[in-house]
């Protein structure tokens, strides 16, 4: 698990450390009070940079920013995959909240 906000560089140097089969990621980040870091471009860049190949990526779209360009057979919109899977294969991730969720 590695949490936003990574710079394409550091996140690539992830990516090579433990040569994941999926990246799951979403369209963009929000930093108070307004800015948007665009997390679909950043981790493009990464797997770029990484040379790791056969890599997924699994991209929630925020209303904030809808990323583009997707490559067909590398990136998958998770609405459309979750309305094809079955709920038993399916988990849940918690993590501490953000001050602005308390």
């Amino acid at each position: 698990v590695v949490f936003g906000g990574f710079a394409p560089k550091e996140l690539a140097s992830r990516i090579i450390d433990c040569q994941p089969k999926l990246v799951i990621t979403a369209s963009c980040g929000i930093e108070p009070p307004s800015r948007i870091i665009q997390y679909k471009t950043n981790v493009d860049s990464a797997l770029d940079i990484s040379g790791v190949k056969g890599i997924k990526v699994l991209l929630f779209q925020r209303k904030e920013h809808i990323a583009q360009d997707f490559v067909q057979g590398t990136h998958y919109d998770y609405e459309e995959m979750m309305a094809k899977a079955e709920h038993s294969q399916c988990c849940l991730l918690y993590t501490s909240p953000s001050p602005r969720d308390s």
